[in-house]
C-alpha cells in the first residue's frame, strides 16, 4: 500500500467527446489579424494603466492603485516564449519557481516551497472560478492543468497573503488565469504540435456568432507523450532492471472548452482528462512496473452576470460547480503481489456576489459574498487484486465567506485601502483578518505602497483525514495555518518603461507538515513549526512601439524553520531572470529566455546547485493561407541539474529534462 503524500484520483472519463470534436475539426485558439485585441497587443504603457487586469477581475482596480505588486503575462507572451504548461508561465515570473516529480509541477514562492505540497498555499482562479478541490485544496500547474494555454488571455500574480481577501488558500498569493472571449464571426483554427519523446497534439477551435449578442468559443485538444526513460541510482540492482526505467515517463490529456458570451450572461464548461505514468517509484512502489500511473478529471460549469444598478455602482453573480476525480495505481511486492488504488472524489457547488460604489465622496466600496458547498468529499484505498479495502472515507462540508473594503483618498496623491475578511471554514472555526494599504502617489510616474496583511488556510480533508492503518494516522484536531506580511513596494512607469522593487517580511504559524511517529512508524500531519522569511525582488522592463521588450527580475529571499533555525528546503536563495522579445522582420520574431537559480537543499541534508537554463522560440507568421508556425527549444544548452524530492520517494532529488524541442503549426480555415 502506499503512503500517499500525493493525491490519487478515480478514472471518470469526462471526455469522450474530444476526439469526436477533433473528428469534426472543430478549430483551436483564434487570433485573427484583422480582429485586433487591445490587449494581446498592448504595449507596457498600456499594460501598467489597465484597470481590468488586478484583483483576479473580482474589484477592478487600476494596477498602480492596486494593494499589491502584479506581475502580468499576456498571451503574446506565452506565444512568444513557446510556454506550454501553466507552470512555464509561473516559472518566468519574478519570485516564483517550481519543482517538478515526473508527476505533477508544484508552486514555490517568497521562500516557501514544502517538498510534496498540492500548491495549497497559492490559490488559482481560471476566469474567477475556484480551481481548487474539496479534497485536497490544490491547483494543478502542470500538463494537468485543464485549459490549454492557446485560450489564455493572461494570468495574473498577486503576491502576498491574498487570503485577507480571497479567502483559504491564497497564503502566499493570488493566480487568475483569464481566458479569451469568442470573437465575432465565424473563425476556425487547427493547431498541432511535434516534439521531443515522442509529444504529437492537436487541436481545434472555432469562433461563432450565434446572434446580435451571442457568441460562442469552442475548442478540444488532445496530446500524447511517450516520455524520456530514466536511470535512478538508488534502484540500481539487477532485479530492477539496473535503475532503469524506459518508457515509463509518458502521459496523454484530453480537453474541452467552452465559452457562451451573451449580453450580460458569460456561461463556461472546462472539462479535463489526463493519465500520467510515473517512472520513480514513488510510495515504495515495485519499481519498473508499466501498471503504475495517476489519472486527474476536471469538470468545471460556470455561470455569471454583472449588473449596472447604477452611474456610480455595480454588481456581479457567479454560480459554479466544481468536480474532480483523482486515481492512483501503483504495483506492489507485498506478498501477495497485488495493484494498490488509491481514490479521492470532490464536488463542490458555489455562489459568488459582489457589490461595489462610489457613491461617496473620496471613496469606493466593495462587498464580496461566498458560499460553497462541498457535495462530496471522497477518499478511498483498496487492493485490486485480491480484493481488499482499506480506506472509505466520505464526507461533506460548507464554506462562508465575506469581504469587505473600503479604498479611499487620504489627501492629494495619497490612498488608504482598508479591507476585512470573515471566513467559517469547512472544519466549523471562524476566522478573521484585515487588509491595509497605504499608497503613495509621488508624481504621475512613481508609486510608493506600504502593505500589511494577515491570513490563514485550513487543513484539507486529505490532511485531516487520510488514514491507512500502520501507514497514516488521520488528525481531526488539525488546526489552520496562519500569516502575516508587510511589505514596501516601490513603482516607476513612464515612456513604456517599467521599474519596480519590494522588500517583504512574513511569519507562518502553526504550519502544517507530515510527521512520522517514531513509535509506529506512521505517517500523520501535524501543526509542527513555524517558519519566517524576508525577500527582496526588483524587476525592470522596457517596451518598444513596435512590440520589442526587454525585461529582468532578481530576487534574494531567506526563509527558515523557526523552530530549529534551519532553513527551509526546496528553496533557491538567489533567482535571476531575464526575457527578450524581438521582432526581426514582419514575419519573423524570437523570444528569447534565461533563468538562473541557485541550488536547493534537500530533505536529506545535501544540496543540488544552481543552474542556468535557457529558452529559445522562433515565431513565422503570414505564411501561406494565413498558417504561423513556431519552433521552440527548452534547455538549449542541454544543462544536467535536479530538484529536490519530497519523502514520498527514495531518491532525494530528482534528475529534470535535458534538451527538448517543439513545433507547433496553426492554420486557420
Amino acid at each position: 500500500m502506499p503512503r500517499p503524500s500525493t493525491p490519487c484520483r478515480a478514472p471518470r472519463r469526462l471526455l469522450p467527446i474530444a476526439g469526436a470534436c477533433l473528428c469534426l475539426g472543430l478549430p483551436t485558439a483564434y487570433a485573427d489579424p484583422a480582429i485586433p485585441d487591445p490587449l494581446l497587443d498592448a504595449d507596457l504603457d498600456t499594460l501598467v494603466r489597465l484597470e481590468t487586469v488586478v484583483d483576479a477581475g473580482r474589484f477592478p482596480q487600476k494596477r498602480i492603485n492596486a494593494p499589491s505588486r502584479v506581475t502580468i503575462v499576456t498571451a503574446q507572451e506565452i506565444e512568444a516564449y513557446g510556454y506550454r504548461t501553466l507552470a512555464d508561465v509561473l516559472r518566468s515570473m519574478r519570485g516564483l519557481f517550481t519543482t517538478y516529480d515526473r508527476n505533477y509541477h508544484y508552486l514555490g514562492a517568497r521562500g516557501f516551497a514544502r517538498p510534496g505540497d498540492y500548491n495549497t498555499r497559492v490559490m488559482i482562479l481560471v476566469d474567477g472560478m475556484r480551481l481548487a478541490d474539496p479534497v485536497y485544496s490544490q491547483g494543478s500547474i502542470g500538463s494537468a492543468f485543464p485549459v490549454d494555454l492557446s485560450l489564455v488571455k493572461r494570468v495574473e500574480f498577486l503576491p502576498g497573503p491574498g487570503a485577507a481577501a480571497y479567502g483559504n488558500n491564497a497564503l502566499l498569493g493570488l493566480i487568475n488565469i483569464v481566458t479569451r472571449d469568442p470573437v465575432p464571426g465565424t473563425h476556425q483554427q487547427l493547431r498541432f504540435e511535434r516534439g521531443s519523446n515522442g509529444h504529437t497534439a492537436g487541436q481545434a477551435t472555432v469562433d461563432h456568432t450565434l446572434g446580435a449578442d451571442t457568441r460562442l468559443l469552442l475548442s478540444a485538444s488532445r496530446a500524447r507523450s511517450r516520455g524520456a526513460d530514466h536511470y535512478y541510482a538508488e534502484f540500481d540492482s539487477p532485479q530492477n532492471n539496473h535503475g532503469h526505467a524506459d518508457g515509463l515517463d509518458g502521459e496523454a490529456h484530453n480537453r474541452v472548452f467552452a465559452k457562451l458570451a451573451l449580453t450580460h450572461w458569460r456561461l463556461q464548461l472546462i472539462a479535463s482528462q489526463r493519465t500520467k505514468a510515473v517512472p520513480t517509484a514513488s510510495f515504495d512502489q515495485r519499481f519498473n512496473d508499466r501498471r503504475s500511473h495517476t489519472e486527474d478529471d476536471y469538470l468545471m460549469l460556470s455561470a455569471a452576470r454583472e449588473f449596472t444598478l447604477s452611474d456610480v455602482t455595480t454588481a456581479s453573480v457567479q454560480a459554479s460547480y466544481n468536480q474532480y476525480d483523482y486515481a492512483g495505481f501503483y504495483p506492489y511486492d507485498y506478498p501477495p503481489v497485488t495493484l494498490n488504488a488509491d481514490s479521492a472524489h470532490g464536488q463542490r457547488i458555489g455562489l459568488e456576489t459582489q457589490w461595489a460604489t462610489r457613491a461617496f465622496a473620496g471613496h469606493t466600496l466593495r462587498l464580496w459574498g461566498e458560499f460553497y458547498h462541498d457535495t462530496r468529499v471522497d477518499q478511498g484505498n483498496r487492493d485490486l487484486d485480491p480484493a481488499r479495502r482499506y480506506l472509505d472515507d466520505r464526507r461533506t462540508g460548507e464554506h462562508w465567506g465575506l469581504f469587505l473594503e473600503d479604498e479611499f483618498d487620504l489627501a492629494e496623491r495619497w490612498q488608504l485601502n482598508l479591507g476585512l475578511r470573515w471566513d467559517r471554514q469547512w472544519t466549523g472555526h471562524t476566522t478573521a483578518h484585515p487588509r491595509l494599504g497605504l499608497i503613495h502617489q509621488l508624481d504621475d510616474t512613481t508609486t510608493l505602497k506600504l502593505l500589511y496583511g494577515s491570513a490563514s488556510r485550513a487543513p484539507t480533508a486529505y490532511e485531516r483525514h487520510y488514514a491507512l492503518a500502520g501507514f497514516n494516522t488521520a488528525n481531526p484536531a488539525l488546526r489552520s495555518e496562519t500569516i502575516r506580511t508587510l511589505e514596501a513596494v516601490y513603482e516607476y512607469q513612464d515612456d513604456g518603461l517599467l521599474v519596480s522593487g519590494s522588500a517583504f517580511r512574513y511569519r507562518i504559524n502553526d504550519l502544517i507538515d507530515s510527521v512520522t511517529d517514531p513509535v509506529d512508524d506512521t505517517v500523520s500531519f501535524r501543526n509542527v513549526s513555524q517558519a519566517s522569511a524576508c525577500g527582496i525582488e526588483l524587476e525592470g522592463e522596457i517596451a518598444s512601439i513596435n512590440g520589442d521588450r526587454l525585461g529582468a527580475s532578481y530576487t534574494w529571499q531567506h526563509s527558515r524553520d523557526d523552530t530549529t533555525g534551519k532553513g527551509l528546503t526546496n528553496v533557491p536563495r538567489h533567482m535571476l531572470k531575464a526575457n527578450w522579445l524581438t521582432h526581426w522582420t514582419p514575419k519573423l520574431q524570437s523570444g528569447l529566455e534565461i533563468q538562473y537559480e541557485s541550488g536547493r537543499d534537500t530533505l536529506a541534508g545535501s544540496h543540488t546547485g544552481g543552474r542556468t537554463l535557457a529558452n529559445l522560440t522562433l515565431i513565422s507568421r503570414h505564411l501561406p493561407h494565413g498558417a504561423e508556425l513556431s519552433l521552440s527549444a527548452t534547455n538549449l544548452f542541454d544543462i544536467r541539474y535536479a530538484e529536490p524530492a519530497s519523502r514520498d520517494h527514495r531518491q532525494d532529488r530528482l534528475r529534470q529534462d535535458g534538451r527538448q524541442f517543439n513545433v507547433v503549426l496553426s492554420v486557420p480555415l
